[in-house]
């Protein structure tokens, strides 16, 4: 990764779950210093917030010296069940209390650390940052090239152990956009 970032600088490059580095800030910070188009997203790892709750004052320091390089993700899925709307609202309030408030919060019984960003960095977070790279207006999707990458993924699922519902699901995306081809 880092010889990609090296030989390809003008990559942009959005590394999910904080690289797995939320427990080394040094090495966090070192890694965006050397790499100016590489962002961080903070869709929560379990260990995350714990990392950050054992020193949210040096955090909150490099949240705010790295706002522009930080990117609001949660993971989240389509609810089908209670539990999963339950976890997707936890999930949510985990992360947008640890940016918003400062102090002491409770979740799954894990005792985390707010470190209440001010209103621009919280803008930069849920939302600039993410314009700056993908843009403001979503880009046409090119269906005939989704189209060829769906069909070699289904040529190829059992090499990727993709399991019978994974395949429906390419079939069922497949044929759509092949109706939407046609169309």
């Amino acid at each position: 990764m880092e010889d990609i970032l090296t030989r390809f600088p003008r990559l942009t490059v959005i590394f999910a779950h904080f690289l797995f580095l939320s427990n080394d800030r040094e090495r966090a910070a070192s890694f965006l210093e050397r790499h100016p188009n590489a962002l961080f997203d903070l869709t929560p790892g379990t260990e995350m917030f714990q990392n950050f709750a054992k020193d949210p004052a040096a955090w909150r320091e490099f949240f705010l010296k790295f706002q522009d390089r930080l990117v609001f993700g949660t993971d989240n899925w389509d609810v089908l069940t209670e539990r999963d709307q339950k976890d997707k609202d936890d999930i949510n309030r985990m992360l947008r209390t640890f940016l918003e408030y400062d102090g002491p919060y409770e979740i799954w019984g894990w005792k985390l650390h707010g470190i209440g960003l001010p209103e621009g960095a919280l803008d930069q977070i849920y939302r600039e940052n993410f314009r700056r790279v993908a843009g403001k207006e979503p880009r046409p999707v090119n269906r005939p090239l989704a189209l060829e990458f769906v069909r070699r993924r289904l040529e190829q699922a059992d090499r990727y152990g993709c399991t019978a519902q994974e395949k429906q699901d390419l079939q069922e995306i497949a044929a759509e956009l092949e109706e939407m081809q046609n169309a």
